[in-house]
């Protein structure tokens, strides 16, 4: 990435500088509002601060946030990252000089996301406000392994919901013949049993429900032979 945070100072920062600089500090926040300008919509959000009790010159400050976001770490929390750069802007009006940049880190850090290999400088940790933690996105091996097993997982669930094989109908057609079952009604009431569902003939069965049918005959002792 080519922009450098290391002269940005975060909102929570901020706010802590400007509690110590004036105890008595009363901020206030606007409803939001919306503002179009062309084609183009935006999230308004106004907070005022008072400095003393008796403050007659209140500062206050602006933000517009594009709506809907525009980066990952904006879109569905407009308003919530439009409310922390008018803090983050308010503190810097308050306190002229005591920010190198006007705007906050996380102002530029939810506008363009993270550089690589960023440390916050500050002990307060960049707060991910809205969108996605950058630090908690899966690596693309990760992702890659997500989709395998994503399309291992609909492969596996389109096979066990696809209707039972011939080979699976004969094998047992077969099976339940060797254990006696041979009147077809006893064989449904079996099948109806043994995957817990009602069905009118062995046909109705799954390719998963037809295994686990063969498998519960097969487990049944032999039809004794006839001498």
């Amino acid at each position: 990435m080519s922009w450098d945070l290391k002269d940005y100072v975060d909102v929570p920062a901020r706010l802590k500088m400007l509690a110590e600089r004036f105890p008595d500090v009363r901020i206030k926040e606007d409803a939001p509002r919306i503002i179009t300008i062309g084609d183009k919509t935006y999230i308004e959000v106004k907070v005022t601060a008072w400095r003393t009790p008796d403050d007659t010159l209140p500062a206050v400050a602006h933000c517009w946030e594009p709506f809907p976001g525009t980066t990952p770490y904006t879109r569905d929390s407009e308003q919530m990252n439009a409310a922390t750069s008018a803090l983050g802007r308010l503190c810097a009006i308050m306190m002229p000089g005591a920010f190198a940049k006007t705007a906050s880190a996380d102002e530029v850090f939810h506008r363009a996301g993270p550089p690589r290999n960023f440390v916050p400088k500050s002990k307060t940790p960049v707060p991910p406000v809205g969108g996605p933690d950058p630090w908690d996105e899966p690596t693309h091996d990760q992702q890659i392994q997500a989709i395998v097993a994503r399309e291992q997982a609909e492969r596996k669930a389109a096979s066990t919901a696809a209707p039972a094989t011939q080979p699976q109908m004969k094998m047992l057609a077969a099976t339940a013949k060797r254990k006696g079952l041979t009147v077809k009604e006893d064989l449904r009431v079996f099948c109806a049993d043994t995957v817990g569902r009602d069905i009118t003939t062995a046909k109705e069965l799954t390719k998963a429900e037809a295994s686990a049918v063969i498998d519960a005959l097969t487990a049944l002792p032999d039809k004794p032979q006839d001498n």
